[in-house]
C-alpha cells in the first residue's frame, strides 16, 4: 500500500486525476489538494482532501507554506502527482516541498498546451512528466526536458469521456430543450480570452471570445439560436445579447451530439466532442497561437470570416475521421506506471 497525493487547483487536471484515483483508491491510500473550482470533481471522502484557493495561498504565502510543510509531513506520502500548471505558483512549490523532502514527484500534463508549461524558461522540478503524445513529447524536449523522464501515456479523460452515455436519452433531451427554435441550433465552447489573454499582452491571440461570438452572430439567420457553455471562470451576465442562450453543465452532452455545429476557440472540450462529431469547428480569426486540437487533427481550423459563414451556410462539409482510438488503454498506462515507480 502506498500513500499518494495528488494536487492541482485546475478542474482540467483534477478530472484526469480523478479518472485515475478510482482505479488506485483500493490499494492505496489517496489524498488531494485541490480549490473550490476543482472541488466538485474529485470522488474521495471530505478528511481527504484540502481545499485551498490559489489567491489566498499568494495572499497568505507563509502561513500556508507551514501549513503544507505540516501537511506532508505528517501524511508520509511515497509520491506526489502534481498537475504542470502554467498559472500556479501552488503546484509549483509543493513540488519543491516535495523535492526537498526526497517524495518522488511526477508532473502530468493533461492538456497540450506545453509552452504555457515551460513559458518564461520555467524549468521541470519532477521526476518524472506525463503527456498526452509523441507532439507533446516533442515539445517538452524542444524546452530542455530531459527525453528519458518523459512518458507518453494517453490521456484518460478522452479515454473515458463518453463511456456510459445514453444516446438515446441525450436525443430525447436535445428536442424537449430546443423544440421552440425553428431554425439551426449553434453550440459555441466560450472561454475568457478577453481575462486570460488581453489585447496588448505578450499571450494575446489576436482575438477574444466576444469578438468570435459577434462573428457567429453575424451570420445566424433569425430563426437560429446561438447556446453558449460557459467556462466554469466565466461570469453568467457577461452575453447579454439576443438570440443567446447559456447552456448548463447537465445540457452539454446532448447539444455537443446534436447541435448543427459546434463551434470554439482552444478549449479541451472541442477535443471531448470531437471524440463523437467529426465537424467540430476551432474558429480563430486573426490567429497569433495554434490550437492544438487543429495540430492533431482532431477539430477544424476556420480563420476567416467568409469561411464561417460558408460553413454555417452549408458551403463547406466536413467528414474528418475522428480520433477516438488514439487513447484506449490510457488510465491502464498511467496506472501502471505510477505502480512501478512508487
Amino acid at each position: 500500500m502506498k500513500n499518494i497525493i495528488f494536487i492541482s487547483t485546475a478542474a482540467g487536471p483534477i478530472k484526469y486525476f480523478n479518472i485515475i484515483i478510482k482505479s488506485l483508491i483500493k490499494e492505496n491510500y489517496i489524498f488531494c489538494i485541490t480549490s473550490s473550482i476543482g472541488r466538485p470533481y474529485i470522488e474521495l471522502p471530505e478528511k481527504d482532501i484540502y481545499i485551498i484557493n490559489e489567491d489566498e495561498y499568494n495572499e497568505n504565502k507563509t502561513s500556508y507554506t507551514s501549513l503544507l510543510n505540516h501537511l506532508v509531513n505528517s501524511k508520509l506520502f511515497d509520491m506526489a502527482v502534481v498537475s504542470a500548471g502554467w498559472k500556479s505558483v501552488l503546484d509549483k512549490d509543493l513540488s519543491i516541498i516535495f523535492k526537498q523532502k526526497g517524495i518522488l514527484v511526477v508532473n502530468i500534463i493533461e492538456s497540450w498546451y506545453v509552452d504555457r508549461v515551460f513559458y518564461n524558461n520555467k524549468t521541470l522540478i519532477a521526476d518524472y512528466l506525463l503527456v498526452n503524445d509523441e507532439s507533446a513529447k516533442q515539445k517538452c524536449i524542444d524546452h530542455g526536458v530531459i527525453e528519458n523522464k518523459i512518458h507518453v501515456l494517453g490521456n484518460p479523460v478522452l479515454e473515458t469521456r463518453w463511456d456510459n452515455i445514453n444516446s438515446k436519452n441525450l436525443n430525447i433531451k436535445y428536442k424537449e430543450t430546443t423544440s421552440f427554435v425553428d431554425g439551426k441550433v449553434i453550440l459555441f465552447i466560450s472561454e475568457d480570452y478577453s481575462r486570460a489573454f488581453p489585447k496588448g499582452s505578450e499571450n494575446y491571440q489576436g482575438f477574444d471570445e466576444y469578438y468570435v461570438v459577434q462573428d457567429i452572430l453575424k451570420e445566424l439567420n433569425p430563426n437560429d439560436k446561438l447556446y453558449i457553455k460557459l467556462h466554469p471562470m466565466e461570469d453568467s451576465t457577461k452575453y447579454l445579447y439576443e438570440n443567446i442562450l447559456l447552456v448548463e453543465q447537465d445540457e452539454l452532452d446532448c447539444f455537443a451530439l446534436n447541435a448543427d455545429a459546434v463551434i470554439g476557440m482552444g478549449s479541451i472540450l472541442l477535443l471531448e466532442i470531437a471524440l463523437k462529431r467529426n465537424d467540430v469547428i476551432s474558429y480563430r480569426p486573426n490567429d497569433n497561437y495554434s490550437f492544438f486540437g487543429n495540430n492533431i487533427g482532431a477539430t477544424t481550423l476556420i480563420k476567416s470570416k467568409n469561411d464561417l459563414s460558408d460553413f454555417l451556410n452549408g458551403k463547406i462539409i466536413l467528414d474528418k475521421e475522428n480520433y477516438e482510438n488514439k487513447f484506449y488503454g490510457s488510465t491502464k498506462r498511467i496506472v501502471n506506471f505510477l505502480m512501478e515507480i512508487a
